[in-house]
């Protein structure tokens, strides 16, 4: 009897460990692990539970999600992806706003932003990084942009896609590319690295994505509260070029 009740005891334990323990599975968009790593610490800190952060781009977790991926909270780098999930029944509640981002070019040489279509269409021009744009919000938006100044047909042979924005920054910082297309919040990290050469875009050709966040579990709202109304979490992500919602 007494061995029983120590049995007991230990699973009570184990399960109240555990109950304060909880891990939330965080989807987030490539181009936010940098914010995301420094404000981790910062709300497990203040908060019971422990984040888990699995990114990749907004078209391939909106696909895992679809085919049952146990995430919690999903963070998308545009609107498109959480509402298409919102309306086929995902999410607690409707999707929300929580900051934009704004698409960037990297060029390995230092031109005027005037100068743009010729750089890319030039000879000194080879190889341009760009994300997947049926997969990647910024790929998506880069692909209006060289739409829009008209230069997208004349450079389709010089592309090379990558899945996400985090495979596109490493062609910037292996200097694989002579441009690329990233989002202005991976600036910050890359730009400490790589000196040269960052043009932001006009808004009038490339308009800032809203970065649209979708409560999967009702075990997240604190964690989506903590990121849009936390003054610590706020600096942070303004810090990497977001604009607040």
């Amino acid at each position: 009897m007494y061995l029983k009740q120590i049995a007991a005891a230990i699973v009570l334990s184990i399960l109240s460990l555990g109950s304060f323990a909880q891990s939330l599975r965080i989807a987030a968009a490539s181009s936010m692990v940098d914010f995301l790593e420094e404000i981790k610490p910062k709300f497990e800190a203040t908060h019971p539970q422990s984040l888990e952060i699995i990114t990749n781009s907004s078209g391939t977790l909106a696909n895992q999600i679809k085919n049952g991926a146990p995430f919690d909270i999903f963070l998308s780098a545009d609107q498109k992806y959480t509402s298409l999930l919102h309306q086929e029944g995902f999410g607690v509640s409707a999707p929300v706003i929580f900051a934009y981002n704004k698409l960037i070019l990297y060029t390995k040489k230092d031109i005027p932003a005037d100068q743009i279509h010729d750089y890319l269409a030039g000879t000194e021009c080879t190889n341009i990084g760009i994300a997947q744009p049926d997969l990647a919000p910024f790929g998506n938006a880069a692909r209006k942009y060289l739409t829009q100044i008209k230069v997208l047909d004349d450079i389709s042979n010089k592309l090379i896609y990558g899945q996400n924005i985090s495979i596109v920054n490493q062609y910037i910082y292996t200097h694989s590319v002579d441009a690329a297309f990233t989002s202005l919040s991976s600036k910050n990290k890359l730009s400490s690295k790589v000196a040269c050469c960052w043009i932001e875009l006009s808004s009038e050709t490339a308009p800032a994505l809203p970065q649209s966040a979708l409560i999967i579990n009702d075990n997240t709202r604190d964690f989506l509260d903590y990121l849009r109304n936390d003054n610590n979490a706020k600096s942070i992500i303004q810090k990497y070029g977001y604009l607040n919602n």
